[in-house]
């Protein structure tokens, strides 16, 4: 592969390295040699025979491991607020301007894996692990608004580990699926929160274009940075998702949030809805257009006169151009936004942001 110097050789290389290293028995390798043969596959036909047999790998392979990266400018990197005047009491005060919203760069870095422990037809069992990491420059506009704040002040990293378990308890339903993990993340280099989340999941067959999506979730934080703010939370969701004829996608979903902690300010509860289109290939490239909405109480909140109500609406396009392949990803663009509007008036946000990452093609 090394001496190769034409594309067809370095294809028919890779595609014997892979082959080679799949009687050997080192899947997760064979799967790195046929991502280097899809980069250089001459044809079409050739590109998809190197998907197709990576696919039929990915099968047998009990490891899986996913990469996400991405980058984009925000107009508001720190979750900032828009105005640092609030009143109390009919008393107008100013905050410190260091919690306003600055404008910056996020590089995003991220590895989720799973291990299959056993599986037949009627169950899969996995061991789950993840990490993820977040680093934060400001803009010279936000260096200017606050010369004390630095970016990797924002600066965010997760791991977390479990289990998790799908079977087909109501085969003529859907699998049903239990998940148990525990975590802890960082901000700003500081420890932030440790975690442990069980989550439910069922899968309810309508036919074969469409199902529901139901899950709950219960989970156990501790915030290592201020306890008060520790929090038990309970999730339900349900979607909808079906498929169309010309190949787009469709899912309309709700969910509903209860928060109980001895802070004022994460005791609460949420109701939202959300919906997203995929559209299919159209040309060069394959869009989707995502939106969601929220209205959450804070039902102890009681520094401000009539309590403090946060209702939100947050929208996205991507677009992925498929028949642009590096070693099997595809660049994707995206363009989100997301206003905040709520009651008491320092905790109006506003966040626009353009990404760059790239996704599996197989």
């Amino acid at each position: 592969y090394a001496g190769a110097e034409a594309a067809h050789r370095k294809y028919d290389a890779a595609m014997l390295a892979a082959e080679a290293e799949v009687r050997q028995g080192h899947l997760t390798r064979a799967q790195a040699w046929l991502r280097r043969a899809d980069q250089w596959a001459p044809t079409p036909a050739a590109r998809e025979k190197a998907e197709q047999s990576y696919r039929a790998i990915a099968r047998q392979n009990p490891l899986k491991v996913q990469l996400s990266f991405g980058f984009r400018p925000s107009s508001n990197v720190n979750n900032g607020a828009e105005t640092a005047e609030i009143e109390v009491g009919g008393l107008p005060f100013t905050l410190d301007d260091s919690g306003l919203e600055l404008g910056g760069y996020e590089a995003t870095a991220g590895a989720s894996l799973s291990f299959r422990l056993s599986e037949d037809e009627t169950h899969r069992t996995e061991i789950l692990g993840e990490i993820f990491g977040r680093k934060v420059w400001l803009n010279d506009d936000a260096k200017a608004k606050a010369p004390g704040v630095d970016g990797s002040d924002f600066d965010y990293a997760a791991v977390v580990g479990g289990v998790r378990h799908t079977a087909l308890v109501w085969p003529e339903v859907g699998p049903s699926q239990i998940t148990g993990v525990a975590g802890q993340s960082w901000y700003g280099g500081e420890e932030l929160a440790r975690w442990v989340e069980l989550q439910l999941g069922q899968i309810v067959t309508r036919n074969e274009d469409s199902a529901w999506r139901l899950r709950g979730t219960l989970r156990n934080e501790k915030r290592l940075d201020s306890d008060v703010n520790s929090s038990v939370v309970l999730g339900l969701g349900g979607e909808l998702i079906w498929k169309r004829e010309s190949g787009a996608s469709v899912a309309l979903g709700a969910t509903y949030k209860n928060y109980w902690s001895d802070s004022a300010t994460v005791d609460s509860q949420s109701f939202g809805v959300n919906a997203s289109y995929a559209f299919g290939q159209i040309g060069a490239i394959a869009p989707k257009v995502t939106a969601s909405a929220e209205t959450r109480d804070y039902r102890s909140w009681v520094a401000t006169a009539g309590g403090r109500t946060d209702d939100s609406l947050s929208v996205g396009v991507s677009l992925v151009w498929p028949e642009v392949s590096y070693y099997g990803f595809n660049p994707q663009a995206s363009l989100n936004a997301r206003r905040v509007w709520s009651t008491v008036d320092i905790y109006d946000r506003t966040q626009v942001s353009i990404g760059l990452t790239a996704v599996s093609r197989f």
